[in-house]
């Protein structure tokens, strides 16, 4: 009876443990039951002052993401912490992410949900809130750019120094159009 108990025991560790990693809060979806193009696995970037960047994996999925808000790398699923410049920190909790890619038409969308962050900007200033941000748009005939309209809805609370809450709320809003470009990988 013993050695029963343990077994499922064991068995029930190893199920729920493997959901949730094979998952780790992303949905990807492939129209027609396609699969994800080979040629636009690994990273894609925009240069220049935008942070944006991410990896697509074999599947779709993204296993970070340099977000465009300060270009802090998030893992989906998991929390991430990290030092700000004037000696506070940053986290950030990641929401659902979806990855939706048409073949047909090389066309990739992107939602990135952060559902709560906190910043440290200066002494005794902080920004916390939730972000959204929708990228969508076409693929060049050879894999190489990323065309992306950026879309963007934040509900954010400053503080300053003496505690005083800044609300805004700021609903879905176009931010610029992206140009992402694919990375060569060195061996």
């Amino acid at each position: 009876m013993r050695n029963l108990c343990m077994l499922l025991l064991c068995c029930c560790a190893v199920v729920f443990s493997g959901c949730q990693d094979a998952n780790r809060g992303i949905e990807v979806t492939i129209k027609d039951g396609a699969r994800f193009p080979a040629e636009m696995v690994g990273k894609w970037a925009v240069g220049g002052k935008s942070f944006w960047a991410m990896t697509f994996e074999e599947d779709g999925r993204i296993s970070w993401c340099a977000l465009g808000m300060g270009g802090f790398e998030v893992v989906p699923g998991k929390v991430s912490t990290f030092p700000t410049r004037h000696g506070g920190k940053g986290i950030y909790k990641p929401g659902n992410w979806t990855v939706s890619y048409d073949p047909s038409v090389r066309e990739l969308s992107v939602e990135v949900v952060i559902e709560h962050f906190h910043l440290d900007l200066e002494p005794g200033q902080s920004l916390e809130g939730s972000t959204t941000d929708f990228l969508a748009g076409f693929v060049s005939e050879d894999y190489s750019v990323w065309e992306a309209d950026w879309f963007s809805k934040e509900k954010l609370v400053g503080f300053t120094p003496e505690r005083k809450e800044l609300p805004e709320v700021k609903e879905l809003e176009f931010r610029k159009r992206l140009v992402f470009r694919k990375e060569e990988q060195t061996p």
